[in-house]
Order: structure tokens, then C-alpha cells, then sequence
């Protein structure tokens, strides 16, 4: 994250790193990794947790979200300001997914999220963050039943991957706003989202022109700075569009 800092020549507000949960021991090993890095980065950590282990989310029990809890507080400790983004889209890793996959239902969800909210509720720092599967803009309600309830989720966001140039914004994420924020004290942001060849430039855009007035909520948004199948790098890939992009995201 510092070397992508120093390429943007700005400060990046989440730092996302992916930990998983494939057993009832867990010590976030994936995120003490990073350490260092996340603490000189400056930004919000969200710490990205996936319980992929077999037993499913009726595994996480109290004494689980404990082990987790003890993994977030390591990073306050330093200063660190840390979203959980716990079980994100758990309406994709569904059992007839590819690795990695979770185990269980809506209401099996519910209550492992509701266990690490308690876990962490003692931390002022840590704040637990929703962030469902989009599943191409139009399905906001088909979440009704994954969402843990507004006193326990403090962040409420969404993954979304356009695929086409006439997605917008709007088309993509209005209806989630509108029915998980309205009316609602609580930042949305997006958890993760990216995009590949031509359409870079034009969903970067979209992302970071919205007018406050329509999302008054919204408060970041993290991409998916990687080569994954398909290459989604903003700034650690290609050095000749580097600048312009670097003009949308830090200037626009």
C-alpha cells in the first residue's frame, strides 16, 4: 500500500486484505502479514474475513468471534481504524460455488454475525461492516434476510464488478442505497468493485463524480487493485495511463 501511495502521490483511504476462517482456531495470520504496512499506510483497515470452514457459520461461536476480536484489536492498538468486513457476500460464496465457499443459511449468517458484533462491541475502533453481493444492481431485496439488523451493523455496503459501458452508478447501486440507507445514519461504501481494459476509466469515473446530495452516505469505496483473471490494476499496472488516472481518483 505505501508503494501505491507514492505512485498516487496520495493517501488511500481502505486498505483491504482478505483472511479466512477454515477452522474454530483462528489468528488472522493473513492480516499480521500486513502489519506493518497497514500501520504505516495511514488508511482504514478493512479486514476482510470469509469462514470457509466445513462446519459452516454455526462455527462461529462466542469463543470463535473472541479469537477474532482479539485479531482486530491488535491493529487499534497502533491507532488503526478497522472495518470487519465479516462474511462478505455471503449470498455468492454460497456451497455451490468454487473455493473458496460458505456453509449455512440467511439466518445461520445472521447469528455468526451477530456473535463477532458482540465480540468487538467493546472497541470503539472496530466497526462491523455489511457487504453483500450485488448481483447485478436489480436485487437489492433478495438481501432482506442476510442483512444482521441495523443495531448491530455500523457500515452498510455492496461488491459490484460492472461488465458492460452503459453501467452507471445509478442502475448500480440506487436501489441497495435506497432500501438498506434511507432514512439511516450509517456510511455506505463499497466493499469492492473493479474493472478491466476500456471500461477502467469510465467506471473510476463514475465511482468518484456521484453528488453528494443524491448519496449523502456514501463515503468510499475500495477497488480491486489486482491481476485476477482478468487485470483490474489502477496504478500498479500500466505506468503510461497511470497519470490520468491518478487525476481522476486524486483530483476529481
Amino acid at each position: 500500500m505505501n508503494e501505491l501511495n507514492h505512485r498516487l502521490g496520495a493517501v488511500s483511504s481502505p486498505y483491504g486484505i482478505y483472511s479466512y476462517i477454515t477452522s474454530q482456531t483462528y489468528d488472522g495470520y493473513e492480516l499480521l502479514g500486513e502489519y506493518d504496512d497497514i500501520i504505516r499506510s495511514g488508511a482504514v483497515f478493512v479486514a476482510s474475513v470469509m469462514p470457509v470452514l466445513e462446519a459452516g457459520f454455526t462455527a462461529i461461536i462466542p469463543t470463535v468471534a473472541s479469537q477474532i476480536a482479539s485479531v482486530m484489536r491488535k491493529f487499534p492498538d497502533e491507532g488503526v481504524v478497522v472495518w470487519l468486513r465479516y462474511g462478505f457476500e455471503m449470498n455468492w460464496y454460497r456451497p455451490e460455488a468454487a473455493e473458496p465457499r460458505y456453509h449455512g443459511t440467511p439466518s445461520e449468517f445472521v447469528s455468526s454475525f451477530r456473535n463477532v458484533a458482540e465480540a468487538v462491541a467493546n472497541n470503539p475502533m472496530v466497526s462491523m461492516f455489511w457487504s453483500p453481493n450485488n448481483l447485478g444492481g436489480d436485487s437489492a431485496e433478495t438481501l432482506d434476510e442476510w442483512y444482521p439488523g441495523d443495531d448491530i451493523v455500523d457500515i452498510v455496503g455492496t461488491d459490484f464488478y460492472p461488465l458492460a459501458r452503459n453501467q452507471a452508478f445509478r442502475r448500480c447501486y440506487k436501489e441497495f442505497y435506497d432500501r438498506f440507507l434511507t432514512g439511516k445514519d450509517k456510511p455506505f461504501a463499497i466493499g469492492e468493485t473493479g474493472a478491466s481494459g476500456d471500461l477502467k476509466e469510465h467506471w473510476l469515473r463514475e465511482l468518484v463524480t456521484q453528488r453528494k446530495e443524491e448519496y449523502p452516505n456514501y463515503v468510499s469505496m475500495a477497488w480491486f487493485e489486482y491481476n485476477k483473471e482478468v487485470d483490474f490494476r489502477l496504478v500498479m499496472g500500466n505506468r503510461s495511463t497511470l497519470e490520468d488516472r491518478r487525476r481522476i481518483l486524486v483530483l476529481e
